[in-house]
């Protein structure tokens, strides 16, 4: 069984009548709904983080590939203006 610990928390009172309306309404006790209020908070801003930290990473790739493409289309480019020349003036001479 996971052990507990006793808290104090101060909250207005608006919210706790908010949360004690919904824990009648749920037959659950006040604890049980702050605890799953606040573990359910926890994942999605974990979740958030996630999501936010891969978009950074995405965006670093995307970025990257971009840099390679360009550098692969100069490189491209040029090859193909050196080969066009040696054709060019081989075909001439």
């Amino acid at each position: 069984m996971t052990s507990v610990k006793k808290v104090t928390i101060s909250l207005p009172t608006e919210v706790l009548q908010v949360v004690d309306e919904y824990a009648r309404s749920e037959d659950q006790s006040r604890s049980f709904v702050i605890k799953e209020a606040i573990e359910s908070y926890l994942k999605e801003e974990v979740e958030r983080r996630t999501v936010a930290e891969a978009a950074q990473i995405y965006a670093q790739i995307e970025k990257s590939d971009r840099q390679l493409s360009e550098e692969f289309l100069s490189i491209s480019s040029e090859t193909l203006s050196s080969l066009k020349r040696k054709d060019r003036d081989g075909s001439t001479s």
